[in-house]
């Protein structure tokens, strides 16, 4: 796969079973399909395109953060995420957090207060099911 990743580490990084992930590089012909949400995981996580990863054209590389970062928004999501985490009483992995950020940062809607909260009851719930530690 390159980068040092084999199958099993690519599965964990996008949540789904190695398997799954072996059947897209299947000797000769792939076995199985590379569904549109499994896609831009593994292009997400890669840090390339969609297209790249399906035809070999386009970008190589993405930039590592959206250009025209909105530090208000920024500020306000982190806000969010790390209350979430506070309120959970986990140990959060670094990694997750910064996904979680991610996530809600790239929504296209405006966080008010309101939705602001509902966000963190959203992740309040996803943290529940984060081992304990």
């Amino acid at each position: 796969m390159g980068l040092d990743l084999t199958p099993a580490d690519l599965a964990r990084a996008i949540g789904l079973q190695q398997g799954s992930i072996s059947g897209w590089f299947g000797k000769g012909k792939p076995t199985k399909m590379i569904s549109g949400d499994n896609l831009v995981a593994t292009a997400r996580f890669l840090r390339t395109s969609a297209e790249y990863i399906m035809t070999g054209d386009g970008a190589t590389a993405i930039a590592s953060q959206p250009v025209g970062l909105d530090l208000g928004k920024l500020s306000t999501v982190l806000a969010v995420v790390e209350g979430a985490v506070k309120d959970s009483r986990k140990a959060v992995p670094v990694e997750f957090k910064a996904r979680m950020i991610q996530r809600v940062y790239e929504s296209q809607h405006a966080l008010t207060a309101d939705s602001a909260s509902a966000v963190q009851a959203a992740l309040a719930g996803l943290l529940e099911t984060l081992g304990t530690d």
